[in-house]
């Protein structure tokens, strides 16, 4: 089950990404040529190309996030991800309910004052069944790729024994280094005592044979004065 929710997730996810880029750049030419035509350089930016430019930009920013906690496998991403992609959602399924209802409020927000042509043109084209068919797609993509991200997002109970088996070996291989440290400590222990031992012996013999030679009494005191 978290095969298929990770290959979906991926795909998804990229897919998702490169339409906000796509979304994005579409928006930013928008921008331009507002800005760089001369009857609409000094009017403010319509509302339509702001819609356009903060979707694209929440799209891309939760796909991102998205495509990067499938990538490092980080809950915390995805979480953040999941309720990102759930809020544009939420925006998305507004904005429909808005058009249902009554499309000239929304078409009167993203178009500029008294632009009848703009209003006509927003109505007309959400009125269009290839619109609709294209906005139920990703639409329905964006919900596929939600219910992913919460698939991968949660914990699961191989998980928490995967977790276990991780916590026992590293306590068993932290339990195996301070015993081998032990372990060499004692052999460092006994090899410094039998070498001094050795050395004690060495001493002793050498006055010893320095006594003998001087003709004085072997006395522990006298070999170690």
């Amino acid at each position: 089950m978290k095969k298929c929710c990770r290959m979906a997730a991926e795909v998804l996810s990229s897919s998702l990404l490169l339409f906000a880029i796509g979304l994005m750049s579409f928006g930013a030419f928008l921008l331009y040529k507002w800005h760089t035509d001369d009857t609409t350089a000094k009017d403010p930016v319509p509302g339509y190309i702001i819609a356009i430019m903060v979707l694209s930009c929440l799209t891309g920013l939760s796909n991102t996030g998205a495509y990067l906690g499938i990538c490092l496998n980080s809950r915390c991403l995805l979480s953040v991800s999941a309720s990102l992609s759930l809020a544009v959602i939420l925006a998305q399924g507004v904005f429909a309910a808005i058009l249902i209802v009554d499309p000239s409020l929304l078409a009167s927000f993203l178009c500029p004052d008294g632009d009848t042509k703009c209003v006509e043109a927003i109505v007309g084209s959400f009125k269009n069944a290839f619109t609709t068919l294209l906005l139920s797609i990703i639409c329905a993509v964006e919900i596929v790729a939600l219910c992913s991200l919460r698939c991968l997002s949660q914990r699961t109970p191989e998980d928490s024994e995967l977790d276990k088996v991780i916590i026992d070996r590293g306590a068993l291989s932290q339990s195996l280094l301070h015993d081998d440290w032990e372990a060499r400590r004692d052999e460092f222990e006994a090899r410094s005592k039998r070498r001094l031992e050795q050395q004690r012996a060495a001493l002793s013999s050498v006055a010893k044979k320095g006594l003998q030679s001087q003709g004085r009494p072997l006395t522990s005191n006298s070999i170690f004065s």
